[in-house]
This record gives C-alpha cells, structure tokens and sequence, in this order.
C-alpha cells in the first residue's frame, strides 16, 4: 500500500517534473513505487465501475428492487417483507402483490440505489 508520506513525494516530483525539473521524478526513487501507485489506482477504479447484473434462477433472499424477467415481460419489482409471513418475501409488480413462491422467471438484483449529486 502507498503510504500518505510516498504519495506526497510523488505527488511534488510530478508538479516538478510538469514545472520543468526534468529530473523531479527521477527522485521519487526506485520505479516500483510508481507501478504500486498505479496498481493501486487501476484496483480503485474497478471498485467504483457499477457492474453489470447477471440473471438467475434463484429468488431474491433480500428486500430491495429486483428486475423481475418472464418469458412475456421484463419488470422492476418492489420487493419486501411480508407483513403476514415471517421470513417471507413478497413482491409487487404494477400494483398487483404476489407472494414469491407463486411467481416463475429470472431475477437480477438487487439494483443499487442511485447517488445522491455533489
């Protein structure tokens, strides 16, 4: 891992390699530090990238929004607890409820709830 002290270094070898201190960098020391900053940043970017979600046949175990894939239609459902079963799941497609043992398709999800805007 990078330390806060390497990435300081670094980072003012940079600013004075771009002011013209053709040898700024050069000091950071050995190359290694630099292909560690690197990796670091590339395992940071893949963290943040969304991914996609993949389709099965298993019933969402959790509450949230599902999209929901029949050979028909392709929904975004609602899914929650059911106030009348314990450790059930019941979902609402439109504004129709179904318990999920009734229902036969494909599930993706849960889908992630959108940031908020800086």
């Amino acid at each position: 891992m990078i330390t806060t002290e390497e990435l300081a270094r670094i980072r003012s070898a940079a600013i004075g390699d771009m002011l013209g201190d053709s040898k700024a960098l050069d000091e950071v020391g050995p190359a290694a530090t630099i292909f560690r900053l690197c990796r670091e940043l590339e395992l940071a970017r893949k963290r943040t990238l969304p991914r996609a979600l993949e389709w099965t046949d298993e019933p969402p175990k959790v509450p949230g929004w599902y999209w929901f894939k029949t050979a028909y239609r392709t929904h975004i459902v609602s899914v929650e607890p059911d106030p009348r079963k314990v450790d059930d799941l019941y979902i609402c497609v439109g504004s129709v409820g179904n318990w999920m043992s009734k229902l036969h398709g494909q599930w993706a999800g849960p889908i992630p709830e959108p940031r908020e805007p800086k």
